[in-house]
């Protein structure tokens, strides 16, 4: 369970799939009420978790006397595990008046735009696998103690028997001036799947100026110089997109950020990659930061950024 400001969020996961098929899930809510802005990973970019607007919504009453959430029986229904946060946009302008909109991401690459203040209805807005592309299944195969790995992990494919789907991993981000969500998502066969970065228009669930804002580069994420005087390349099928995306605005510039960690440490080399976006004009986004954390070993890379799905945190 995950309560956002007053508005307690129950994930059901019947199963975290193995399996290429799609899983119905359920998400039930506990609240009604207007709800405060939380438009990324823990509520602001520094991560802290703290909603400062939440002042009267979670209150002995409302809560339960027994100071637990009671699970509303109204429940809506997505396709696929959901590992990404939850996120909740107010107000935001639709043809049929404001609505406070509550947006799930799943791992079979779906995204849900529900109303908040209606539990149980059918989505305002839902794109799926069609838009985003196939979700790569990176649990294809168990464990192996045979494999070819320090980890005992057969490399081809990646075995990752836990996770299995990693379409939408990363919790998006909201820019509420625009009312864009951007979402990275993975497509294609796991352990040679690719990443791209779409901006949602949250006002009518189209992707922005078409499919694919963004490809994440594969095999040239820029140049980042080794110890040797060579380069390391960005390999997507070697990673993935699990660490919150981060929006940054500076200098009159609008900057997604996306961490990179590895498809369940194989196959090797993965690094932990930074990439940095900007998406100030949507029709010509450009690679503009890159950071490499593990460039100077690279004998011994490794190095993936996970944070157990957090962001990077940005100092207010």
């Amino acid at each position: 369970m995950l309560a956002l400001a007053g508005l307690a969020v129950f994930a059901t996961i019947e199963e975290v799939g193995c399996s290429s098929a799609p899983n119905v899930e359920n998400i039930g809510v506990g609240s009604t009420q207007e709800q405060p802005l939380v438009s990324d990973n823990r509520g602001d970019p520094a991560r802290t978790g703290v909603y400062y607007d939440d002042t009267n919504l979670l209150t002995p009453a409302n809560v339960g006397a027994d100071g637990g959430f009671v699970e509303a029986p109204s429940r809506y229904q997505v396709i696929g595990p959901i590992y990404t946060q939850p996120l909740i946009v107010p107000n935001v302008p639709l043809p049929a008046g404001n609505v406070d909109l509550l947006l799930v991401a799943t791992t079979q690459n779906h995204l849900y735009a529900f109303d908040a203040r209606k539990p149980g209805t059918g989505p305002v807005w839902h794109i799926g696998d069609g838009t985003f592309g196939t979700a790569p299944n990176i649990g294809m195969n168990p464990y192996n103690d045979g494999g070819a790995d320090a980890h005992g992990i057969d490399n081809n494919p990646i075995n990752c028997a836990n996770i299995g789907n990693i379409g939408i991993f990363s919790t998006p981000a909201v820019d509420t001036a625009t009312n864009r969500a951007y979402v990275v998502s993975a497509t294609g066969p796991g352990g040679a799947h690719t990443f791209k970065l779409d901006a949602v228009d949250l006002t009518t669930g189209t992707i922005v100026n078409g499919t694919g804002l963004a490809i994440l580069p594969d095999g040239d994420a820029g140049a980042i110089l080794a110890p040797d005087g060579g380069t390391i390349a960005f390999n997507a099928g070697n990673h993935i997109q699990r660490s919150a995306l981060a929006l940054l605005k500076q200098n009159g510039k609008t900057y997604v950020i996306a961490a990179f960690s590895s498809s369940c440490d194989a196959p090797n080399p993965f690094y932990g990659w930074v990439l940095a976006f900007d998406v100030t004009t949507p029709s010509s986004p450009a690679l503009t930061g890159i950071f490499n954390d593990s460039h100077n070993a690279p004998g011994t890379p490794q190095g993936g950024i996970w944070q157990s799905g957090a962001g990077p945190a940005i100092d207010p």
